[in-house]
């Protein structure tokens, strides 16, 4: 098995959207004008919510109703009818609240962008697929839930506020709007907001050697998406690595240095380059701790600077 032996964890963030904060229903039954007066009623119920719960009223810009329409082809006695259907999607709590839970997925992202290793696939149409990987061991792990903890502990404030808001008039005011206009509730809003991690391991040289002989087919598979991994590694090495460089160079100043030096350790060991972290890590490491000397440490920061390309373009090479 060759150095280079990529490890780490496929991380899945579970977050709650803005629709867990919304009423999904049925309005189907109402047609027209019945329809438009019903809609009007609602938008001034929300925006009468947001101007009693708004920290500043006066960047209220109102809201818009969510709305999907749908004609089915249904069997009956006679043959075949169309029925038209028509979901719309209520927001019961105050804007206020929907804009806490966007600024906490914003944190979340955040965190998973900082820590891990983003590969991200094109698919059909408008849409890609990403693939995080966290690299290191315990640690790193340890870090990241301890980063969701503090995030669902806003969320859990954020549950409390709405339990809260639940017991107040206003949410009755909304069932009583739709009660009058003959509105089927078709799922309701989520009482506990809370993120959760899904963890896979993955040592993908070991999985290498083992459907080498068995399939190719898999194992050039799994050679390619080790291959997507390692330049998104690589990548993010040198992303990390700039700041600690121009703070060498005297250009710049760091505060999270350690911080920093963590994530390019964690990234060394995913990359299985113990190289990498004993020749360039280490005095980084020293430099950082004894800031007054970094050239006793690193003596010419333009050839450490090369160094660093020259052995990361040896990693790619060796793909």
């Amino acid at each position: 098995m060759s150095e280079l032996n990529l490890k780490g964890f496929i991380v899945t963030l579970n977050l709650p959207s803005d629709s867990a904060m919304r009423i999904k229903c049925d309005t189907s039954m109402l047609k027209g004008v019945k329809y438009l007066s019903f809609i009007n009623e609602l938008k001034a119920f929300m925006n009468s919510v947001d101007f009693d719960y708004a920290e500043r009223q006066e960047s209220l810009r109102g809201r818009e109703l969510e709305a999907h329409y749908q004609s089915k082809r249904i069997r009956s006695e006679t043959g075949f009818k169309i029925v038209d259907s028509k979901t719309l999607w209520v927001r019961p709590f105050p804007s206020r609240f929907e804009n806490i839970l966007k600024t906490i997925r914003v944190e979340a992202y955040r965190l998973l962008n900082g820590m891990t290793i983003c590969i991200t696939r094109e698919r059909k149409g408008m849409y890609k697929d990403n693939i995080y990987l966290l690299p290191g061991g315990e640690k790193t792990v340890n870090e990241l839930y301890s980063g969701i903890k503090r995030l669902n502990e806003k969320l859990n404030d954020l549950s409390m506020m709405m339990a809260k808001y639940e017991k107040g008039e206003e949410l009755e005011k909304l069932m009583r709007i739709l009660r009058k206009n003959g509105v089927k509730i078709t799922s309701s809003y989520s009482k506990k907001l809370e993120i959760s991690v899904d963890l896979l391991p993955i040592d993908i040289d070991v999985a290498l050697e083992e459907w080498a002989s068995k399939n190719p087919e898999v194992a050039n598979t799994l050679q390619k998406a080790k291959k997507e991994m390692v330049e998104a590694a690589v990548q993010k090495f040198k992303a990390e690595i700039e700041p600690l460089l121009r703070m060498i160079e005297g250009e710049a100043r760091l505060r999270n240095a350690k911080e920093t030096l963590e994530k390019l350790k964690a990234l060394a060991n995913t990359l299985g380059m113990s190289a990498l972290a004993r020749t360039v890590l280490l005095p980084l490491e020293k430099a950082v701790e004894d800031p007054e000397n970094t050239s006793k440490y690193i003596p010419s920061p333009e050839s450490f600077r090369k160094d660093i390309d020259v052995r990361l373009k040896g990693v790619l090479e060796n793909l």
